[in-house]
């Protein structure tokens, strides 16, 4: 303690002398005062410094603040957290899939001879671009007895073995027409788009 005091008194002493020195080298009197305000501050520094010092309890108190770690009950909460978090996200894309699966039947619906649909999207679950259309699989039944351009049925229809080129040239143009309007309308390679026509 009574280093800590001859500490403070030599400081303060330092300080005292500093001040006398500038007030003999300050031209304006006006200024002075300015000068013995800083100087004052140094003096409550040096003063409060050794005694905020002895004050620490020590390198322990420091490591705490920095190393801050929780035990299995405090964070418990927060895993639970996480985990609700992941349930959510998971529930709004799936969400997001139906609605973005039905979209596309509507516009699948569209296409002349398409009698019936079904569509499975996928979509990017993580990453910058949650939510982004990854592949979409649609499965197209078209309507028995449905002509194609040149006039000639190519869905099956009773007696008739319908394997021919006229059958599978519609499929293909109706094949075509779905992928245009799917990549189109959502901005997608058409790689990412697969047609299935009746299964096939």
């Amino acid at each position: 303690m009574l280093a800590k005091i001859g500490e403070i008194a030599r400081q303060v002493a330092l300080i005292a002398l500093l001040a006398a020195f500038l007030e003999m080298l300050l031209p304006e009197k006006n200024i002075t005062r300015y000068v013995r305000l800083v100087l004052g501050l140094f003096v409550v520094v040096a003063i409060l410094t050794p005694l905020v010092e002895g004050l620490r309890i020590g390198p322990e108190l420091e490591l705490a603040a920095w190393d801050l770690r929780l035990d299995q009950v405090a964070a418990a909460p927060i895993q639970q957290g996480k985990e609700l978090a992941r349930t959510n996200e998971e529930a709004a894309l799936e969400i997001y899939r139906n609605r973005l699966a039905g979209q596309i039947r509507a516009l699948v619906a569209l296409v002349p001879d398409v009698k019936e649909e079904e569509v499975t999207v996928e979509v990017a679950g993580d990453g910058e671009r949650l939510g982004a259309i990854r592949r979409v699989v649609i499965t197209a039944f078209l309507a028995a007895g449905e002509k194609d351009k040149g006039g000639e049925d190519f869905a099956s229809s009773p007696g008739e073995d319908q394997t021919g080129e006229n059958k599978d040239a519609g499929a293909k143009v109706i094949q075509s027409r779905i992928i245009n309007m799917i990549t189109h309308f959502y901005g997608l390679e058409p790689g990412q788009v697969e047609v299935k026509i009746n299964g096939k």
